[in-house]
């Protein structure tokens, strides 16, 4: 698991914790823990996307990363406008709009991207033993596996059904 998996397990324990501690009707609720995380990490989770599998859709991204349809629409819009991504229409269909990330920014993204868990996690885990550090990391695979499993949008909504292969 990478860090970018990491952020993606932890933002949908971060909307199941909201939803759980959410305030009684006619309470007005505090800012949410999505409006709290940077936008920098929307915009890395949609650079990744596209360097790993070029020529998607706005579309093709709310689906695979759970993020509502207008935030897909402003982080593609202030990726574009800053040169990390641009947009070409689609050759079969001249409507769609397909997506790639600039030679420019491939390689600095995808390093940053792949940054391991284990490493990311080095805070937490600086008094775990060797077996400790192994039975945290293979628990946020399964967490992993499971949300991804789970398919759950970031509205609440279901996604479409995934096959995900399980892991032995």
């Amino acid at each position: 698991m990478d860090a970018a998996s990491l952020y993606l397990v932890g933002r949908r324990l971060a909307m199941l914790a909201e939803r759980a501690m959410a305030a009684p009707e006619g309470v007005p609720d505090e800012p949410s823990v999505e409006h709290l995380v940077l936008r920098a990490v929307a915009e890395r989770l949609v650079l990744r996307a596209v360097i790993e599998r070029p020529g998607l859709t706005a579309s093709d991204l709310v689906t695979q990363l759970s993020i509502a349809q207008s935030r897909i629409s402003q982080v593609l819009a202030e990726l574009e406008r800053n040169g990390f991504v641009r947009r070409y229409p689609d050759a079969d269909d001249r409507r769609k709009q397909r997506i790639e990330a600039t030679v420019h920014y491939k390689e600095a993204v995808e390093q940053r991207m792949t940054r391991n868990v284990e490493e990311a996690l080095e805070p937490l885990l600086i008094h775990a033993t060797a077996r400790e550090k192994a039975r945290v990391l293979a628990a946020l695979e399964l967490i992993h596996d499971l949300v991804l499993r789970a398919g759950e949008r970031e509205d609440g909504s279901e996604a479409p059904e995934k096959k995900t292969p399980r892991r032995g």
